[in-house]
């Protein structure tokens, strides 16, 4: 009896590997491919100047790269500019007319991501993701993929407003991601 329950036990464990190993499929982007769960679906989308594509996850959630000259950095995004409440009492007149006084505007950063610097095959890589749980941008950037003279090509791959399963699942499939050769010299 105990060793038919062994039996039992091994046989589980076995099945429950080869479920985990099924439960992936890789993804031929052409310029790049990515291991992601069975349940995402490739998408085309038709870019003007660059590459652009996706997935579509399990839960409905849409992820977009883009693969090309301005491709842009989510970080951009969390620098803001600030007025004080009384800004009109800081312009101050001259020759041209009214003209704020340097202390009106402020450059603030507010940052709503957390920034994390890894690498993925053979670039060096800034992670994104959400501060807070109401939402933001979860992927990745590569601001030098290739760099042909003043042209460089930056890549991105983003979700907006995913769950902790998918940005779980969206980050470790970004980790996957090898290059064609053209880029990985």
């Amino acid at each position: 009896m105990k060793f038919s329950n062994f039996l039992l036990v091994i046989s589980l464990v076995v099945s429950l590997f080869a479920c985990e190993k099924g439960e992936f499929k890789l993804v031929d982007f052409e310029k790049f491919e990515m291991e992601v769960p069975s349940d995402w679906e490739k998408i085309r989308l038709k870019g003007i100047d660059s590459y652009v594509g996706g997935v579509i996850t399990s839960e409905g959630d849409t992820l977009i790269f883009d693969l090309g000259w301005f491709s842009q950095d989510v970080e951009e995004r969390d620098i803001a500019f600030e007025m004080y409440e009384s800004y009109l009492e800081n312009w101050k007149p001259n020759e041209e007319g009214m003209i704020p006084n340097d202390s009106t505007f402020i450059r603030a950063y507010k940052p709503h991501h957390s920034y994390q610097y890894d690498s993925i095959d053979c670039f060096k890589v800034k992670f994104v993701t959400p501060l807070d749980t109401l939402g933001g941008f979860s992927g990745v950037f590569i601001d030098s993929l290739k760099v042909d003279g003043v042209d460089v090509t930056k890549f991105n791959f983003y979700g907006w407003g995913l769950s902790d399963r998918t940005e779980k699942e969206f980050i470790a499939a970004l980790k996957t991601i090898s290059f064609s050769n053209s880029y990985c010299k």
